[in-house]
Formats: structure tokens, C-alpha cells, sequence
């Protein structure tokens, strides 16, 4: 049934003048008369079609080159310049196939007829006629989901013959014109068989036709007219003998051109009046007509307006702009061979942009006049569809900057959205704001209106998203899901939604509509730029089902936005370029990270390879394969391998794969290519086979060395002598003496304990191991090696974790109760979360979760941080599903089936449910009892939730899950959602949630100011301020922006205000019913914390202590002191630099010492410590504390550091604690409080004690910056120590780290040292290629050279250039 959509087209208006969209019907005959009607053809409706002329002229050898050209390929385009009748000629072909094609007749100067709308519009109601034979398409707006339902009718009956779709007019201009071609092409059905195309245009537009699409497309030129045709086509005219060839020669055969000739001799011009010119120009032909027009001013004011409107006009709206009664406009304009009308809507417009040009150089004395009159009419139906789509751009073509601004507002984008079903068109409004912005010098709407294209860029606005399309595929309503995505509004939603459906059919071994794979095509063809990377994460692996090459495409696309993005990182002038955001992300199922940081983001994508190709034969996949890109051949061999190394014909696809990765033009081979190859090496049974993968690979090795990591070639040596041992290969225990050898040579210690670990790991599986190691002791040997390079690396290394990660994931595989161990030996609590973490994820990857359940647990309990636990929790629980999926039945350890009791969280509780229940149904051990107290927990852990759109993401994911297994179970949640969202229109989704934030954000920050600046106004303010945050769905958020206005009044003296607001706002989102979510409780109090701490510490302290986490409650106080600190929300831009120094109270100071007194950790204790002493040393301080309440406060902070420090859970040498004490002396130096500086030297000897050379140079760096160039730091050889120290640094990541922090650390004492350490570490990260974090540590170093002088920040820059063309051609 055909869908009609209210409210009207783009740009039409709402009033009671809008205009319809009446079809152009046929011949009316008198009612009663014998014949009541006359059956018209298809182009009588097709709008904006030209008319049919008086005189046709033949053109046969082009209309059969068309035919021709139709036999071979499923595109033709008809390539003409400008007046060489491309319109009349498409025009002419459609009457020739009569019922048997569609048409859009486009004019880019009139944007009624230039839009996607229009095309859809005019194009449904000419294939309504052909699938209805010959009916009238009913009046009304069709929508998208109309237009498909359309075009399939139309595919059935284009099976008996082919419809042509005649595209004409479309602009190959630069800008929005050629935008909007590629919106209008994206809706065409390219590629359906039943379908031919028919495209006219000019040769550049043939070009970019040919980039957009990758359609078959065939070149026909327009010939020009002959002089047979120009006889004929003036034969009727009374012309003189040699006329006719002497008005085509003045033509030169340009139909067009002879066209406008004709219309001028008919008006009564003579021939030779027109033939002044040898050959005349457009602009001749153009000037000629002007002088034949009426020399009427009404007329001019008529086609000014008509040239300058960005809206459309019918004849009453031009007869109310230029005050003359309707039927006087409808004369002029009928008389006026310069304008038409369309017949179906009666809309008039400029026949060609030429003329458009042309009129409004001529008229340019009325533009002033006739811009105001227009903007007026727009401003009389402001609310109007008309004026929503065409006013900003009407105010900013008049150069009226400031009034669009006024109406670019938050209201004014939401009816934009409403109207163009896109977010394209905000996107292209905010351009107009910015553009106004600049023009007026308003900084504020130009943030304003860049925080808004920001916003825009990527986001999806509904809610349930791809999850409800996928919760009705797996529910088998597979057309009710197709329907949702093709109807979905927003395109940027759309795409995202077809992908899951396409991927659903296809793993079902279904055919995949024609129109949802078309769809998805053109969509991701033309929005592929604008989507954010975690939508194209997804996309790839969704793809994957549907088109490999494509999803590898995308993926590729990916790879290509982080090299562009670390390229541009160097290319910075050093300057912070932005921080987080304020909201807590409390995100959804399934949602991957927002940014592409390595290819372990990529995880998802390749766990998507590894299913689709796991149930394939080694036949199978070398013949799904064989239709790839050769670039993409052996991403997907390699995911075979992995699953199926040990298979018995696994080989041939090894030696394929060995073949396309030599053949590969697209990259060289590298090490790591090789390697997964080589994982079926150690199981190859046959000797011969064994021997020809062994050999070939073997071949490779010396082409490699600059082709791959250290660990990864140590994995393929190990995997190859594997190989060779199981044949009897007597050189074996030489080699793998040799590669220990080498081992021990390599200079970064994080490389060498991770290829010692691969060693030890390959070693414990080669067959007779234990003859080896009683020839050769090397297992002994390199377990004793790989426990010395774990001592040096914890012993000599800083960042614990960067450095050692690698290492962990080796050793993980050889040993995990050794990982865990090395995991405990961490010198932080952060750093040893992150190991914990990373070892359960390893555990359940190396399929060791049955036997290390109880390391799994451990990982998990050792996790302070609430939501990363409940994270944990349920991705093991996941991947543990994933894998019985891939190996089939397999028994689970009962401890990891009651794993979601040590969930917390209400939505991550449910899912570690439901995936409990997907493994108990995979391990065949269904227990009726387990299963319903697992289903009866997730229901009532549902109704927990209290986030609109994460509670309807959560149930769909959950329809998902159920429905393999249970479909009834199932259907009972999709009834639970629905019921859940009867009567809601939209539930706000994640991306609208923070936009909202953001609204409210800026709003609160403007509350503030206006309060501060007119206090009698602030009840009011405060009202309009609730209206805002109270519409935000999550109470984190709320919470968030509450604090934001409480602390502000705070420090603006309106405690009494601030103190209502946590009274009423904050202290009863914190009282709410926070059970199974006491993560989203601790995220509030941690958020609130400053205003709650300002107006009342010891309740502050209390609700603190409710915190789990250590490092949480620390960062929480510390928060807390920065507030104090800076006197405003540490969330606000603030210039923190080196030694900053804070205005403060002795009361301030007091309560800075009280919160230190709660605090654990090293690093937070350090930094409260120097921030406090630069402060009391401030001048701006002296008339607020007194000397004698320095020495009090400093006194304090002594006795403080000493009792804390070190910390056995973090740091545990007397580094933080020599720091801190450095501090103090400083301030007490300084105040005068202490006279004897022999006490440096003590500092400094006791500094280069500490073992760890990362640690110690920092160490000594603080000690030297705080003394300055006195007593023992006089000269510089403590400088050259520590110079020396960090080139011994064993670690390439430490080391280039500390090269950094100890430049930051000297640049305000000596900026002469911190240049010298700057240009050290920037020739380091060159040498370093492309290490991971690397730009990261570029990016610090450019800040610091940018603090220290914008210039020599510009000097490191051009330092960057060899690596930066390395990193490009790469």
C-alpha cells in the first residue's frame, strides 16, 4: 500500500497559500460526453519537463548511437554543453518510450527543482502510472518508504522490458550543487538488471559521474545539429534565400542556441538584425532577447524576484511581492520567453542559469529592494517549511549576517530535521552560522555554531538504532525490519541499519532485497566521510557477510584516518587543541570505542572474519576468496588459518596464502604475514608438505628483517623449528641455541622478556622437549633469562605497564599464574588494573578460561574501578559464548557459570544473565531451574534501568540473544519494549543525550554569568536553568551540571544560593533508589563532590568514603583540591602550567591539608604538595597568609608526606617522598623560613640512590629544578648524569618518556636544558618509526616546545618532516 507522508516537500510552505503537489492530469472531457477523458503520456507528468515544441528537429543518429550503446551497458550518458538541447532530447526519448521510462528534469538554479524530494517525487508519480496501468498517482508527499515500495513493483514489470530512468539537468558545479547531485544519485536503483540509465550532462559532469559510481557507463556525444536539420527547423519561417545557413553558422549547430533563434524570429525580430555577428555568443543571444522584452519595471521587479528568491514562487506569491494583482503578474510572465512554469506545482522559475546570471547583472539596482521585500515574505510564515529550508540562506545572500544568526537558534535546527529527514542539511545551516559568525566577529556563535557541526558530524538520533532492526530479523520479520531501515529517517541512521539486515540475510543463505543492498551501497559510497569510526567499525564487521571486499574497504578507510590524524598531531603548532567532555559515557551493549587508537579496536571486526569463515572447508574458502581484491585475499586466509591450523589439508591453503601475500602490489609482505601463516606449520602431518611450506617461508626471512617487529620474527622462527623438529631436522637445537643467542642482544627490554616468553611458550610444545633440553639446556635457560628480564624491566623501567603489555600477552600464553605474578609486581594500582584486566582477557582468548577460572576471578576482584569490573564481567562472558559458538559443544567450568552474581550494575547484570544462559544452551547442560532464575533476574534487573534509551537498547540486544534458542521467550520481550514505549514518539538516544548535555552546558554556564552580572534576576534564571537540565535523561549528567552551578555561585559569593541548589538538586538525585546501580551512585557523589565538599566537608567526606575504589576516592579529593585551588570547576578551561600559583586563604591552605590527609596515592599526594607550595610562595598571597601560618601549613604538609610516603601499593622507594620534601624546602627557602641550602646535596645524594634509573632521573630532574643553580647545581654535571641515565634506559617507550618529563619538569627553572632534552626526544620518536602511542608523545613535546617559545616549537616541527613523508608513503 502506498504511504502518504504530512507534512509537505521541502521548502513548501505550511500556511493556507502553500502550494500543492497536484499531478499534471490529462485532457478533461465534459462529463457525460461519450469519451470522458484522454489517456496522456508519461512525460505530461513529469515536472519541470520542457515543453513539446511547435517544431521537432530528428537527430535519428543519436537516438540510434543511445540504442546502441543500451545493448552493452546498463548506463548511457548523453554528454552536450550548455544550449546543445540536452533537455529537449531526453525529453524527445521519453515520448519514444512511452511507458517505459521514468523522469527527472532537474534546473540546479531553482532549488524546488533541485533536491532529493523532488526527484523522488516526480519520479514515483510517473512509475505509480506504469505499475498501475496508467493511473493517476493519488495527491500527497512520498516518502521514502512509498518510494520503495515502488520501485519493486516497478522491477517486476521492467522484467518483461527494461525502464529507462532519464536524468536530466544535474550540475556539475562545485559546492552544494554538486552535492546535491550526489544525493540525487544515491536514490537511484544502479545495478538492478531490470533497469537502464539515461543521464545527460556536460563532459566534466561525465568525469565525475564516472568517480561517483562504479556503474558501467557509456559516453554517447550529442552531436550538434546539421544544416539539414537548421533548414528544416526554420522551414515554416518567411526567411530569405542563405538565411537559414548564414543563422546556422550563427548557432554553430547548438540546438539550443537555434531554439532561442526561432523564438526570436517569431517575435517578430528579423534575420538580419541577428546576423551582425559572425558567430554569435550565449551572452550576444542573451542581450538580444533582453532588448526584445517589454520595457516594463514590472516586469523587471518580477524576474528579479524570481532570479534572487532561494525559495520558490507561484504566480500570487510574485503578484504580493511586486504589488500587482495576479492576473497582470500571470501576463507578464506568460509573455516572457525568459521564465516557465511548472505545470504540475505552478511554480515559476529561470529557464537556464545562464539567463539567471545574465537577469540579475542587468537588474542589480533592484537587488536591494527586492532581497528585503523577499526576506519579509519569509519572515511573515517563520514557522513555515519554506522558511525554515530557505530564510538563513536568503538573510545571508543579502549579506544580513547578524539577523541570521538570530535565527539560527536550537529551534530553528530541530524543524530542519523535521523537514529534511537528514542531518546533512543542520550540517550545511551550521556552515551558514559560521559563515555569519565570522562576517560579524561574534566569536561566541562561532563556538556556538562549531560545537554544533561537531554535534552533528556522525551522530544518530533514535533509539534502539541497528538493535531493534536485528532484534526483528532474528524474530524471522524480516520484512517489517527491512521496511524500518529503508524508512528510517536520518540517512547517517539508515546505512547503519541496512548493513544489519543485508548481514542477517545473508548468514541466513538468503538473497538480500535488492533495494536494501542497493540502498546500503549508495549510502556508505556517500556518507563513508562523515561517519564516525565507531559506526564504521561496525559497518566492516556487519559487511563482512554481505561483501568482503567493501568491508575491507572501510577498514582500510579506518587505517588511512589514523595515519591522518597522527600526521596531522605533527603537524601542530603545539597548542592544546581540546579535553574531554563533562558527561559520564554510560554506554550501551555492544558499543565499541569512538576512536581508532591500534588494531586492537579492530578486535571485533577480525573475531567477524574469524565466524564467517570458521564452518568453511580449505576448498571453500579458497573459492570465496577468489572474486577478492588481491589486497584482501589474505587478510581472509590468514582468519582461517588461525581456526583451522591443525586441519589436514590446511596446508593448501598455506601455500595459497603464500602466493598472494608475494604477489601483493598493494604492500610488501611483512614478518607478521608470514607468521600467521606459519601456525600451521608445527601440524602439518606429511613431511613433503611440511618441507614446501617450510622452505618457502624460510626463503623469506632475509627480505623481512625491515619488514616486521622483533617479536614477531622470534615467533616465526619458533613456529618454523617446531615445525622442523617434528620431521627429524638434526639442525634444530644449533638454531634454537642461535635464536637465544640473538634474543639476549636485543636492546629494549619490554621486546626482549616478550620474545623470551614466545620462546618459552613454543618451547613447552615441541615434541621431545625434554631430549632438547638435556642437549641443550635451552627451556632452563630461557625461562631463567626470561625471569632476569622481568627483574630488570620492573627494576629499571617507569610506565610498568606500556612497557611490559606485550610481554604479559607472551607470557600469559606460557605461563598465566607467571603473568598474574608479574601482573602483581606493578608499581601502581592503575598499572596493575590494566594487567589484570588484559590477563583475563588472554585467559579466555588462549581458550584456557576452564582451567584458569580461579585467575579469571582473581582478575576480576582485583579491579577496583566499579564499571571497568562490571565491563569485564560480562566481556568474558561474551567471548567465552563466541568460542563455543566457533568449536561446537564444549563443557564450561561451573564457577564461570554463576560469574554474573559478582555483578553490580543493573544492565551489565542482565546481559552477564542472558549470556550465562546462551552458555549453559551451547554446553548442552540445560538446567530448567538455571535457565528461568537466569531469565527472571534479567527481567527484574531490566526494570533497573532508568536510562530511556540504554533500557530499549538492552532489550533488544536481549531479543537477539533469546531468539536462536527461544522464540516465545523472545516475542515476550519485544512485547515488554514496546509496551515500555507506548506513547513515546522517540526515546532519546546516546548521541541526543549528550547533545542535550551539551545545550544545558553552555546554558548553565550563561546562567551563571547573567547572575553574577544581575543578582534580583537569579530565581528566574535558576527556573529557566531547570527547564534545561532537568530534560537531560541521565541523572550523572544532571548531577554534573548542578555541581557546575553550585560551585560557581560559590565562589561568586552566593553561598546561600549554591547551598539551595544542593540542598533541592543535588542531595536528591544522590537519595534516589540506587540498588543494583551503585556504579551510576558512586559516578554522582565522585561528580558532585567539590559543591558538596564547599558546603559541608564532613557530609562531603562521608559520602566519599562510599566509594570502593582507592584510586577513585583519590582523584575525587583531588578534584576537590584543584577547585579550591583555581576557584572554579576543574571541568572549566584553566592554563595549568609549572609552578602555577593560586590565589589561597590560610583557611584554604587548611582545608587543602585535611583532603591530603584522606589521600593514598603517591603521585596525587605530589602534585596537591607543589601546587600548595606555589601558592603560599606567591606574592599576590602575602597580605592572606601569614609568614608564620607558611611555616604552620608548611609544617603540616612535612609531617604529612612523611607519614604517607612511600606507599607499598604504589611507588615504593623514596621518590615521591624526596620530591615532596624538595618542594617544601624550596617554599621554605623562599619565605625565608630556612636558611640552610646544604640540605640539596643531601637531596641529590639520596635521589641518585633509587635503583630505577626512569624513576631516579625524574627524581634528581625535581631536586635540581626546585634548588636552581645553587650549591651542588651550580654547574651542569648533574644535568650530564641524568642525560646518561635516560639513554640507558632499557625501555625505547620509558625512555623517550623521560626525555619529555624531565624537559617539562626544568622548563621553568632552565629553559636552556629543557630545549637540549626536547631536540634529544624528538631525534629519539624519529628513529622510532612507528611505535605504538608514539604521536602521543609527539604531541606532549610540542606543547612543552610551545610553553617554552612558539618558534622553537615550529624548529621540532620541521624536524618531523622525514618521518612525516615516511609515514604517507606508507
Amino acid at each position: 500500500m502506498l504511504k502518504i507522508r504530512d507534512p509537505p516537500l521541502e521548502g513548501y510552505s505550511a500556511s493556507t497559500s502553500r502550494i500543492s503537489w497536484l499531478p499534471c492530469y490529462g485532457t478533461i472531457i465534459e462529463e457525460g460526453s461519450e469519451l470522458e477523458f484522454e489517456l496522456d503520456t508519461i512525460i505530461d507528468h513529469a515536472r519541470n519537463a520542457p515543453r513539446p515544441p511547435l517544431r521537432r528537429m530528428g537527430r535519428e543518429n543519436v537516438f540510434q548511437a543511445v540504442d546502441r550503446a543500451f545493448l552493452k551497458h546498463s548506463v548511457v550518458f548523453v554528454e552536450g554543453e550548455l544550449w546543445s538541447g540536452k533537455s529537449e532530447f531526453a525529453a524527445e526519448f521519453m515520448r519514444r518510450n512511452d511507458g517505459h521510462a521514468v523522469a527527472a528534469f532537474l534546473s540546479a538554479n531553482t532549488p524546488i527543482f533541485y533536491s532529493v524530494a523532488f526527484v523522488r517525487q516526480t519520479l514515483a508519480e510517473q512509475m505509480y502510472m506504469i505499475v498501475n496501468e496508467g493511473a493517476i498517482c493519488p495527491d500527497g508527499i512520498i516518502d521514502e518508504t512509498a518510494f520503495s515500495a515502488l520501485l519493486l513493483r516497478l522491477q517486476r514489470v521492467a522484467r518483461k522490458r527494461p525502464v529507462t530512468f532519464v536524468i536530466d539537468g544535474l550540475s556539475d558545479k562545485e559546492g552544494a550543487e554538486r552535492q546535491m547531485a550526489r544525493e540525487i544519485l544515491k536514490i537511484l536503483p544502479l545495478g538492478h538488471t531490470e533497469f537502464r540509465f539515461l543521464v545527460t550532462g556536460s563532459a566534466a559532469l561525465f568525469q565525475e559521474l564516472r568517480t561517483w559510481r562504479r556503474a558501467d557507463i557509456e559516453k554517447v556525444p550529442l552531436f550538434d545539429a546539421s544544416l539539414e536539420d537548421a533548414r528544416q527547423y526554420l522551414a515554416d519561417l518567411p526567411l530569405q534565400q542563405g538565411d537559414p545557413e548564414a543563422l546556422y553558422q550563427l548557432c554553430g549547430g547548438l540546438v539550443g542556441v537555434l531554439d532561442k533563434v526561432r523564438g526570436l524570429l517569431l517575435d517578430g525580430v528579423s534575420a538580419q538584425s541577428l546576423l551582425t555577428e559572425r558567430r554569435a555568443s550565449v551572452d550576444q543571444i542573451l542581450e538580444i532577447e533582453w532588448e526584445h522584452l517589454p520595457d516594463d519595471s514590472n516586469l523587471h521587479r518580477v524576474l528579479a524576484f524570481l532570479s534572487w528568491s532561494q525559495a520558490q514562487l507561484d504566480t500570487a506569491a510574485i503578484a504580493d511581492l511586486a504589488v500587482i494583482s495576479v492576473d497582470e503578474a500571470n501576463a507578464l510572465l506568460e509573455k516572457c520567453r525568459l521564465v516557465r512554469r511548472d505545470s504540475s506545482s505552478q511554480v515559476w522559475s529561470i529557464r537556464a542559469d545562464a539567463q539567471r546570471r545574465f537577469i540579475m547583472e542587468k537588474l542589480d539596482s533592484l537587488r536591494v529592494d527586492v532581497e528585503d521585500r523577499l526576506i519579509a515574505r519569509l519572515l511573515r510564515q517563520t514557522d513555515s517549511e519554506e522558511s525554515t529550508v530557505s530564510l538563513p540562506s536568503q538573510l545571508i545572500t543579502a549579506g544580513r549576517h547578524a539577523e541570521a544568526l538570530q535565527r539560527l537558534t536550537s529551534n530553528h535546527f530541530a524543524r530542519l530535521l523535521t523537514v529534511e529527514s537528514s542531518l546533512r542539511p543542520l550540517r550545511r545551516h551550521a556552515e551558514f552560522g559560521l559563515m555569519s559568525a565570522r562576517k560579524e566577529g561574534d566569536l561566541d556563535a562561532e563556538l556556538r555554531f562549531a560545537l554544533i557541526q561537531a554535534s552533528v558530524s556522525g551522530a544518530s538520533i533514535g533509539a534502539g538504532s541497528s538493535l531493534e532492526v536485528e532484534a526483528l530479523m532474528a524474530l524471522g520479520q524480516d520484512d517489517e525490519a527491512a521496511a524500518l531501515a529503508l524508512g528510517t529517517e536520518v540517512a547517517e541512521e539508515r546505512v547503519q541499519r541496512l548493513v544489519v539486515v543485508a548481514a542477517c540475510f545473508r548468514r541466513r543463505a538468503k538473497s538480500i532485497p535488492s533495494q536494501v543492498d542497493q540502498g546500503l551501497r549508495d549510502l556508505l559510497a556517500d556518507l563513508s566521510d562523515d561517519l564516525p569510526d565507531s559506526a564504521l567499525e561496525r559497518i566492516a564487521s556487519e559487511l563482512l557477510a554481505v561483501d568482503i571486499d567493501l568491508a575491507l574497504d572501510v577498514v582500510a578507510r579506518l587505517h588511512r584516518r589514523e595515519v591522518e590524524g597522527r600526521l596531522a598531531a605533527n603537524r601542530t603548532d603545539g597548542r592544546p587543541q581540546g579535553g574531554e567532555g563533562e558527561a559520564a559515557d554510560q554506554a550501551g551493549p555492544d558499543v565499541p570505542r569512538a576512536r581508532l587508537d591500534t588494531t586492537a579496536e579492530l578486535r571485533p571486526f577480525i573475531e567477524a572474519a574469524a565466524t564467517l569463515v570458521n564452518s568453511l572447508s580449505a576448498d571453500d574458502v579458497l573459492a570465496r576468496i577468489e572474486p577478492l581484491a588481491q589486497h584482501h585475499k589474505l587478510f581472509m586466509l590468514v582468519r582461517w588459518l588461525e581456526r583451522h591450523k591443525e586441519a589436514p589439508d590446511a596446508v593448501k591453503v598455506a601455500l595459497v596464502a603464500i602466493r598472494v601475500a608475494l604477489a601483493d602490489t598493494f604492500r610488501a609482505p611483512r614478518v607478521k604475514d608470514f607468521r600467521e601463516i606459519a601456525v600451521v606449520a608445527p601440524h602439518i602431518a606429511l613431511r613433503q608438505d611440511a618441507m614446501e611450506v617450510i622452505e618457502r617461508l624460510d626463503a623469506q626471512r632475509p627480505t623481512l628483517r625491515s619488514n616486521g617487529t622483533t617479536d614477531e620474527t622470534v615467533r616465526l622462527e619458533m613456529l618454523l623449528l617446531r615445525a622442523k623438529q617434528r620431521h627429524g631436522d638434526d639442525s634444530v637445537e644449533a638454531d634454537l641455541i642461535g635464536l637465544h643467542h640473538t634474543i639476549g642482544y636485543v636492546n629494549d627490554i619490554g621486546i626482549r622478556t616478550t620474545c623470551y616468553a614466545w620462546m618459552l611458550y613454543h618451547l613447552e610444545h615441541m615434541a621431545n622437549k625434554e631430549v632438547i633440553e638435556a642437549n641443550t639446556a635451552v627451556v632452563s635457560e630461557t625461562t631463567r633469562c626470561l625471569l632476569e628480564s622481568i627483574d630488570v624491566l620492573l627494576e629499571q623501567t617507569a610506565e610498568h605497564y606500556q612497557c611490559a603489555k606485550e610481554a604479559i600477552r607472551a607470557i600469559c600464553r606460557a605461563d598465566r599464574r607467571l603473568a598474574l605474578e608479574v601482573a602483581r609486581k606493578l608499581n601502581t594500582v592503575s598499572r596493575r588494573e590494566d594487567a589484570f584486566v588484559a590477563i583475563a582477557h588472554h585467559i579466555v582468548d588462549n581458550d584456557d578460561y576452564n582451567e584458569g577460572v580461579g585467575e579469571i576471578y582473581e582478575c576480576i576482584e582485583k579491579v577496583q574501578d566499579a564499571r571497568r569490573r562490571e565491563n569485564l564481567i560480562v566481556s568474558v562472558l561474551d567471548k567465552i559464548c563466541k568460542r563455543l559458538k566457533g568449536r561446537g559443544v564444549a563443557p564450561v567450568a561451573p564457577r564461570l557459570l554463576v560469574l554474573w552474581k559478582s555483578s553490580k550494575l543493573s544492565y551489565r547484570r542482565l546481559q552477564s544473565c542472558i549470556l550465562s544462559y546462551e552458555i549453559l544452551i551451547l554446553t548442552q547442560s540445560v538446567d530448567y531451574a538455571s535457565t528461568l532464575s537466569l531469565l527472571t533476574e534479567a527481567e527484574q534487573r531490566w526494570g533497573d534501568i532508568h536510562v530511556p534509551w540504554l533500557k530499549t537498547d538492552v532489550a533488544f540486544w536481549v531479543i537477539t540473544k533469546l531468539a536462536p534458542y527461544d522464540q516465545a521467550k523472545a516475542r515476550e520481550w519485544l512485547l515488554r519494549v514496546r509496551a515500555d514505549l507506548k506513547g513515546e514518539t522517540r526515546v532519546q538516544s546516546a548521541a541526543a543525550s549528550n547533545h542535550l548535555f551539551t545545550v544545558a552546558a553552555l546554558v548553565a554556564r550563561t546562567g551563571v554569568a547573567m547572575i553574577d552580572a544581575t543578582p534580583n534576576d537569579s530565581t528566574d534564571i535558576i527556573y529557566r536553568l531547570e527547564k534545561y537540565i532537568d530534560a537531560i535523561p541521565l541523572l550523572d549528567s544532571r548531577a554534573n551540571l548542578w555541581n557546575y552551578v553550585a560551585v560557581s555561585l560559590h565562589f561568586q559569593n552566593r553561598r546561600d544560593l549554591s547551598s539551595k541548589i544542593i540542598r533541592e538538586r543535588i542531595e536528591p538525585i544522590i537519595s534516589q533508589d540506587f540498588d543494583y546501580n551503585n556504579a551510576v551512585r558512586e559516578e554522582i557523589i565522585a561528580t558532585c563532590a567539590p559543591s558538596l565538599y564547599l558546603h559541608h566537608a564532613a557530609a562531603a567526606n562521608a559520602q566519599i568514603s562510599r566509594i570502593a575504589s582507592s584510586a577513585k576516592r583519590d582523584t575525587v579529593r583531588g578534584t576537590i583540591c584543584e577547585v579550591i585551588f583555581r576557584k572554579q570547576c576543574a571541568s572549566q578551561p584553566f592554563q595549568d602550567r609549572q609552578r602555577s600559583e593560586h590565589l589561597l586563604t590560610y583557611a584554604e591552605a587548611t582545608d587543602i591539608i585535611a583532603l591530603l590527609r584522606e589521600i593514598e596515592g603517591d603521585a596525587a599526594i605530589y602534585a596537591i604538595v607543589t601546587s600548595l607550595c606555589d601558592s603560599l610562595m606567591a606574592k599576590k598571597n602575602k597580605p592572606a597568609i601569614r609568614r608564620n601560618q607558611v611555616a604552620d601549613v608548611l609544617a603540616d604538609i612535612s609531617t604529612l608526606v612523611a607519614e604517607k610516603l612511600p606507599n607499598p601499593d604504589n611507588i615504593r622507594h623514596d621518590g615521591y617522598l624526596i620530591a615532596c620534601q624538595a618542594q617544601i624546602l624550596r617554599c621554605r627557602l623562599a619565605e625565608g623560613i630556612a636558611s640552610d641550602r646544604s640540605v640539596w646535596q643531601d637531596y641529590l645524594t639520596r635521589a641518585e640512590a633509587i635503583t630505577n634509573v626512569a624513576d631516579r632521573v625524574v627524581v634528581v630532574s625535581i631536586v635540581a629544578s626546585c634548588a636552581g643553580a645553587t650549591g651542588v647545581f651550580t654547574d651542569n654535571r648533574w644535568f650530564e648524569r641524568v642525560s646518561r641515565d635516560i639513554l640507558s634506559i632499557p625501555s625505547d617507550k620509558d625512555r623517550i618518556d623521560r626525555f619529555r618529563w624531565v624537559a617539562e619538569i626544568l622548563e621553568p627553572s632552565n629553559k636552556a636544558l629543557s630545549r637540549r632534552l626536547l631536540m634529544d626526544a624528538m631525534n629519539l620518536a624519529n628513529h622510532l618509526g612507528e611505535m605504538e602511542g608514539i604521536a602521543v608523545y609527539r604531541q606532549k613535546m610540542l606543547d612543552l616546545a610551545h610553553n617554552i617559545e612558539p618558534e622553537f616549537c615550529t624548529q621540532i616541527i620541521e624536524m618531523l618532516d622525514g618521518d612525516e613523508a615516511k609515514l604517507a608513503a606508507e
